[in-house]
């Protein structure tokens, strides 16, 4: 009886968290736009959005199995995404953690992730007819390189990767960062997994959650556009102040 009021405890509480992506097509999580995210400003050009327990994976080696030789299962990721709007770009500071439910799931979560520029089709996946499984491959999902995927409506997109943070396996941690990366105006998904490679995480398939913190801080406009802005305002300066002596003059 205990084990069934157990089982259905944590059920509740997986219900509860703002996302589960566990055992579902792609659909997107936004890292900026989400109402469970609270947004601060550690300095004026910069913004952090910040949440303490974000979304669900369903084991701890998801981004393990998707970075080896016949990539991974999509449904096993946590795919999010965000927008850089400024047309100058921005620095990025991203950090996805082991969450923090009260009460909640299993700890113990050894994220990793990989930044793509792009996004793919909303309820893309694996074996999709538009874009089946390439023969060989575990499924579309390659956490180390470029991955392409569609969805039954027969939309397809590939995402370009950029970069990853993965887990020293020698000293595995409960954070995964990105420091002060650069990305220009437009649209990027992260997909998130666990990084333990034992047999002992391929064999646990029991919900985690996570937390994420990302700063983005604006670039501003180059110097030479300010330099170029107090020119023109020299210039126009200068003019009106000819033109009143001319006026004089006459």
């Amino acid at each position: 009886m205990k084990k069934i009021i157990y089982a259905v405890t944590v059920s509740g509480i997986i219900a509860l968290l703002p996302i589960q992506q566990v055992s579902a097509h792609v659909m997107y999580e936004d890292f900026i736009t989400n109402p469970i995210l609270v947004s601060s400003h550690p300095s004026g050009n910069s913004t952090n959005y910040f949440a303490s327990s974000f979304g669900v994976l369903d084991s701890n080696y998801a981004w393990a199995d998707a970075a080896d030789a016949n990539w991974g299962d999509s449904h096993a990721g946590s795919w999010n995404k965000f927008t850089i709007t400024a047309s100058t770009g921005a620095y990025i500071d991203l950090s996805i953690f082991n969450g923090t439910t009260p009460g909640g799931l299993v700890g113990g979560l050894k994220p990793a992730f990989t930044l793509y520029n792009g996004i793919v089709p909303d309820e893309a996946h694996d074996t999709s007819w538009s874009q089946p499984t390439p023969t060989g491959k575990v499924g579309n999902w390659n956490a180390l390189g470029n991955t392409t995927m569609g969805n039954d409506a027969g939309e397809v997109a590939t995402i370009f990767y950029l970069a990853h943070v993965a887990q020293n396996q020698n000293n595995l941690s409960t954070t995964a960062s990105l420091n002060h990366f650069f990305l220009s105006q437009g649209t990027y998904s992260v997909v998130v997994g666990g990084d333990c490679r034992s047999a002992a995480c391929r064999a646990d398939t029991t919900p985690r959650d996570f937390g994420v913190s990302l700063t983005v801080t604006a670039v501003p406009l180059p110097a030479a556009i300010w330099m170029m802005g107090a020119s023109l305002m020299g210039l126009a300066g200068m003019q009106n102040r000819l033109r009143g002596k001319s006026q004089q003059t006459a």
